[in-house]
């Protein structure tokens, strides 16, 4: 009998800053004033990602940081007129490297994400929950209405993009799926939700607010949700974060997201097993670990039309794909 297929892709992040304007309570990723990364720090980090075998690399931000004046005046010290021109030229390194970026820092224009599409195989932002009231108490800096239209305007622009839900902060059950209602709103009018990542906070050392443990029910509860009214977009688990990982693989999640060597940047005390680990634990249920890219397959030919770098970059990833010299 032919094993179910579970999916990963390996990754590396480059976060090109830790510096963020807001203050929310969940967070342990924000600094002040760490500033840009160099451009040096980006090849060092390029040149690990080839050691570990990583195809994607994942570029992470604070949120709205172009607010920040030490940021502004740093990236046009460095000859950039945005921080997205920045960002831009950073995809453009990973490109040249023959690294596939997958974009997710925040809140986002149209003209924005019109431009780093360009150079990304796929972009991303969680949606987070749509319960307002909720949201002032634990990021009372970040408005709802913006994330949809920057979900939405992906969508326009015909963007492969991730998002999804963050639970366990002490929301209620009804906003969850009422959130998984509005991507699943977005996803029937564009089509261009390649995945949804149910995330369950986990408090590191600079977390200020408390965790809401969610049962093995409650999750279940979500993904028969989120493929009853989104049946076409994968649902993605992390590993590192959910200690019943394995158990809703096997009622319907299909992806365990960006696996690193080199930990998680986001939840910092919480790095990922050796894909190994996965794949044994997979194999004693009949499951089968695959690698995949940044960009589900159904998305390619859209990411091949796109103007700029990044439909030569991935058509050589397809490539190699179809002719064995990268195995998925």
């Amino acid at each position: 009998m032919k094993r179910r297929i579970v999916t990963y892709s390996p990754s590396m992040t480059i976060t090109v800053t830790h510096d963020c304007p807001k203050r929310c309570l969940y967070c342990g990723f924000r600094t002040d004033h760490e500033g840009l990364i160099s451009q040096e720090n980006v090849r060092r980090a390029l040149d690990q990602a080839r050691v570990f075998g990583a195809i994607e690399i994942l570029i992470m931000s604070g949120e709205e940081v172009e607010k920040l004046p030490h940021i502004r005046a740093q990236g046009k010290e460095r000859g950039f007129k945005t921080f997205v021109d920045f960002v831009y030229s950073v995809c453009e390194t990973i490109l040249d490297h023959g690294f596939l970026p997958h974009t997710n820092i925040g809140i986002l224009t149209y003209e924005e994400l019109a431009q780093l599409r360009e150079v990304n195989a796929s972009m991303g932002l969680m949606l987070e929950n749509v319960d307002t009231g909720f949201a002032r108490k634990v990021h009372p800096q970040k408005e709802i209405r913006d994330r949809i239209r920057t979900i939405e305007e992906a969508g326009r622009l015909k963007i492969p993009y991730t998002s999804g839900i963050l639970i366990g902060m002490g929301e209620s059950v009804e906003s969850r799926f009422e959130s998984l209602r509005v991507l699943a709103d977005l996803q029937k009018q564009y089509g261009h939700l390649q995945e949804i990542i149910l995330q369950n906070y986990v408090p590191n050392r600079r977390s200020r607010l408390p965790w809401r443990p969610v049962s093995l029910e409650e999750y279940k509860e979500l993904i028969a949700c989120s493929k009853e009214i989104m049946p076409d977009v994968a649902v993605q688990i992390p590993p590192n974060l959910n200690p019943y990982w394995l158990d809703l693989v096997e009622v319907g999640a299909e992806d365990l997201g960006g696996i690193s060597p080199e930990g998680d940047h986001v939840n910092i005390d919480n790095p990922w097993e050796r894909v190994t680990v996965y794949e044994e634990a997979l194999a004693k249920k009949g499951y089968q670990l695959s690698k995949r890219l940044p960009v589900y397959e159904k998305y390619y030919p859209t990411v091949l039309s796109f103007p700029g770098k990044i439909g030569k970059c991935l058509s050589t990833h397809i490539f190699q794909v179809l002719n064995g010299s990268q195995s998925f």
